[in-house]
């Protein structure tokens, strides 16, 4: 691997959690004992090729993310109305290497798909997590109807950290879309390819209730 690759980590956690429901957001939930989005923020800060960590979050759980005591340098600003406001407001602390971005709800990152990514961004390639659909996929019509039915055998379901050099990344977010589900799309946009690399099955968001409890046996099995 690489060395000086000049990487910043964006944790995007601006959600309301409406989904979840509940008065606080499912990223600040207790998971392990430590909030669901520290999970997260340990990983990259143990990781060694993770110079610092952007933390996109209201300003009133900053607190939450101080306590957490990381070694690396951590900036905090508060996201906007939508995920590419949130994600620009983050990019602003960056200036030139390469960025991770990452949903503050995926709690279970591993080091090494870290690593990957930012190897093939330091070929100035974007890259992202990404697992084999396994369900049959339906595409409905305006009447809710099945339109098609799409080959599982090329569908995947991303996740992320997602990685990019930092101005392609910057250059997509110049774009202003009405609603990106995330950043490759934006990226997809400039006429870029990015690159999918197998991803974890327990690299799952929060998102729903169920999906807490699903965590907790994650991480009881990672114990053992």
């Amino acid at each position: 691997m690489y060395k000086n690759l000049n990487c910043t980590a964006i944790v995007v956690a601006g959600g309301r959690g409406t989904r979840f429901g509940g008065d606080l957001p499912k990223q600040f939930l207790q998971l392990g004992g430590i909030p669901v989005i520290g999970h997260s923020l340990q990983a990259f800060n143990a990781c060694p090729f993770v110079d610092e960590i952007v933390i996109v979050v209201p300003s009133q759980f900053w607190d939450i993310c101080k306590g957490l005591e990381l070694t690396k340098p951590v900036h905090f600003t508060e996201g906007g109305e939508t995920r590419q406001q949130s994600v620009s407001a983050g990019l602003a602390f960056v200036h030139s290497g390469l960025v991770l971005i990452h949903d503050g709800a995926r709690p279970f990152i591993e080091i090494d798909k870290i690593e990957t990514l930012l190897a093939v961004a330091h070929g100035g390639e974007v890259a992202t997590l990404a697992t084999p659909v396994t369900d049959t996929l339906k595409v409905a019509d305006d009447n809710m109807k099945v339109a098609k039915t799409l080959h599982r055998e090329r569908v995947f379901a991303v996740q992320t950290p997602q990685a990019f050099p930092v101005d392609i990344i910057k250059k997509a977010h110049e774009k202003k879309v009405s609603q990106a589900y995330d950043d490759c799309q934006l990226v997809e946009l400039l006429g870029i390819k990015p690159r999918l690399i197998r991803g974890s099955t327990q690299n799952i968001k929060i998102t729903h209730p169920i999906d807490l409890v699903i965590a907790e046996m994650i991480l009881k099995e990672r114990s053992l």
